[in-house]
Order: C-alpha cells, then sequence, then structure tokens
C-alpha cells in the first residue's frame, strides 16, 4: 500500500526536527531557557508526536512543511538551539500557526 502525501509530510517534518534535536543533544545544558522549554523530556518520540498532531489536527499536508519553516525562523531570530526539551512545544504552535493561515478549517487554540 502506498503512503499518501500526508503521511509523508507527516514523517519527513518528524525526521527532519528528530535529527534536529539529536544533533542538538549537547547543547540542551547551555541553551537559554525560553518559555517553549518544557522541564523534563517529554515521553512521546517527534514521530509519534507528529502522526499525533496529524491525526487530530486534520492540517494539509503542506502546514507539516510550513510548520518546520516557522520553526527555523524562530530558531534564527531568537538564536535558541532546537533540543528534545522545546521541540514538543515549539512543533505544535508552529503546525497550529501553519494551519490558520494555509488552511480553509482549522480548530480553536483551546483544541490544540
Amino acid at each position: 500500500m502506498a503512503a499518501s502525501v500526508d503521511d509523508i509530510c507527516v514523517k519527513l517534518a518528524a525526521a527532519a526536527l528528530q535529527d534536529r534535536c539529536s544533533n542538538n543533544k549537547g547543547l540542551d545544558a547551555n541553551t537559554p531557557v525560553t518559555k517553549f522549554h518544557s522541564a523534563r523530556v517529554p515521553s512521546i518520540t517527534m514521530p509519534d508526536y507528529f502522526k499525533r498532531i496529524a491525526k487530530y489536527s486534520h492540517c494539509s499536508a503542506e502546514c507539516h512543511i510550513i510548520a518546520l519553516i516557522y520553526i527555523d525562523r524562530h530558531i534564527r531570530t531568537c538564536e535558541v538551539a532546537i533540543t528534545f526539551r522545546n521541540v514538543h512545544r515549539l512543533a505544535i504552535v508552529a503546525v497550529m500557526v501553519a494551519a490558520k493561515l494555509r488552511d480553509d478549517v482549522y480548530y480553536s487554540n483551546a483544541y490544540y
């Protein structure tokens, strides 16, 4: 069975973020703490988290790719490394903003 475009975009976005976090693993202790940082690393993996976001947000495939662009812009602007402590919160906010700007149908902030 062939994977859909949505599945491929979700997998690519999750893999890209997972890879960036793995590359920055040693920087976690030296990174300034932001509002996106959690006290500990969430137990859910990025691929599983992105699948969950895709399942419940019903956003278009483009939103996951646009979310990566938003995260990259935030990281460059704020000069904060993306780590396993902040990636989950960055991802949900980025997908939410992408869905609101890109899709015709989206959910309220409380839903996300």
